[in-house]
């Protein structure tokens, strides 16, 4: 199994998606920590928090197997797109991860 990161460039969907998460985000708690800039684009609700908290929202994150914009498989692995200073965690189908039309659902 090939366990390395590659670059990809985003489409507008994703990048427009992750900032309007990020902003949601911003605007909920954090976990509290220095330096805090995480955010998972399943729950932007739980706010902004650090690799170090343990936050239960990375967990979920690692276990739904879905893709954040639809209702496909998501590939393998976590994406990770800044938005601003924050950076979205998001689990994403390869279909979504490079398109550029609007999204059939809005989270």
């Amino acid at each position: 199994m090939d366990e390395r990161a590659f670059p990809v460039t985003l489409g507008s969907t994703v990048r427009t998606w992750g900032a309007a998460v990020a902003s949601r985000a911003v605007t909920s708690r954090t976990c509290g920590h220095v330096g805090a800039r995480f955010i998972s684009g399943g729950d932007p609700a739980a706010g902004v928090w650090c690799v170090d908290c343990g936050h239960a929202p990375l967990a979920a994150l690692l276990l739904d197997p879905w893709c954040a914009l639809c209702d496909d498989m998501a590939r393998p692995g976590l994406t990770a797109l800044r938005a601003g200073p924050l950076e979205v965690l998001a689990r994403l189908c390869g279909r979504c991860l490079t398109r550029n039309t609007p999204t059939e659902r809005t989270t």
